[in-house]
């Protein structure tokens, strides 16, 4: 994971790990290995199969990859409230989701929904609890974005600050 924190994120038997390094780590509770994804750029460097063992679990051959240049910690990594898509805050390399892998053969692969420096100006990020899949991301200037696996756009909220905020 290289040094540095390391952030942790569950749901039911998957498990997610990111460190420095910007390489995402995907497991089952059992142990199983499912993925390993690099992150860094800007840009999801592979991707990977998962496939059945005898046992059901689901898993993947490990690969390896390069260590980013510029390695920065993770300041998010959490799933959504159905378990289904994690999501993953780089500051100033990228906000990425990647969908579990349902069934052996599925390819692990992120989808990065902003990348680069307005990344860095991120001051939180959070699921929705009642609506999965429905991501809203703060910035240091107060604004909010929204963003929807459906329609696939981070957009900004109409009012354009968080409620209560006076300037």
């Amino acid at each position: 994971h290289g040094s540095g924190a390391v952030r942790v994120a569950a749901a039911g038997r998957l498990i997610a790990s990111l460190g420095s390094s910007a390489v995402l780590h995907l497991w089952e509770a059992s142990g199983a290995h499912i993925a390993s994804l690099a992150l860094r750029g800007g840009e999801a460097i592979g991707s990977a199969k998962a496939s059945a063992k005898s046992d059901g679990t689901i898993s993947s051959k490990s690969q390896s990859f390069k260590r980013s240049a510029r390695p920065h910690a993770p300041s998010w990594l959490q799933f959504d409230s159905s378990g289904a898509v994690l999501g993953v805050l780089l500051p100033g390399e990228g906000l990425w989701i990647i969908e579990r892998p349902r069934f052996p053969g599925d390819t692990v692969k992120p989808e990065q929904i902003d990348g680069g420096e307005s990344t860095a100006k991120y001051s939180w990020v959070a699921w929705c609890t009642t609506h999965p899949q429905l991501l809203a991301v703060g910035t240091e200037g107060g604004k909010v974005l929204l963003y929807s696996k459906f329609t696939k756009k981070l957009v900004m909220q109409a009012a354009g600050k968080h409620p209560g905020r006076e300037h």
